[in-house]
């Protein structure tokens, strides 16, 4: 099974709207192309970044972390918030968190942690990395080498330093 058999591929349902991708992966709309954003009842025609394997939390340049309010938007509108090039940072972490953790429940029928983690997005100024605090992740917006560091590859990456933390009994320092 590949990880993208597993996309939210047709009917969106409910409906959310969200841009993705940067110049070098391409430009996504999620909601108009037939990838879903896995959001949970709308209320009032507003959305929110939450699932049952991730939340995402903008962290508005900062390196606070303690900001805790997951991102609520309109629906149809989407969530604005393109940086460095990156044409929505938002709505790809939340699509590759919960396309992450999705796999792994069904693919393994393991669930990858045993709460939602928060995955905070545009953490710090011209921020080059991303990481795992131990309980939560932290996305980078990049500066001079990369785009936003949202990508597939780099979701599942901290996200296995989780699951490593969780099961493995190792310290990390």
């Amino acid at each position: 099974m590949r990880l993208h058999t597993l996309s939210f591929i047709g009917s969106c349902s409910p409906y959310a709207y969200g841009l993705g991708g940067n110049p070098k992966t391409g430009r996504r709309e999620y909601g108009s192309s037939g990838l879903c954003l896995p959001v949970p009842n709308p209320v009032f025609g507003r959305c929110r970044m939450e699932s049952d394997y991730c939340k995402v939390v903008d962290n508005q340049r900062s390196t606070d972390s303690n900001r805790q309010t997951v991102i609520s938007f309109t629906c149809n509108n989407g969530y604005s918030d393109g940086r460095n090039g990156a044409y929505g940072v938002a709505s790809d972490a939340f699509f590759y968190g919960h396309l992450t953790g999705r796999f792994h429940q069904e693919k393994y029928n393991f669930r990858a942690l045993s709460w939602t983690p928060r995955m905070v997005v545009h953490y710090g100024s011209c921020y080059d990395n991303a990481f795992w605090d131990g309980r939560d992740m932290y996305f980078g917006d990049g500066c001079s080498t990369f785009y936003p560091l949202v990508s597939q590859d780099v979701i599942a990456h901290e996200l296995a330093h989780g699951i490593t933390s969780t099961n493995s009994n190792l310290v990390y320092r």
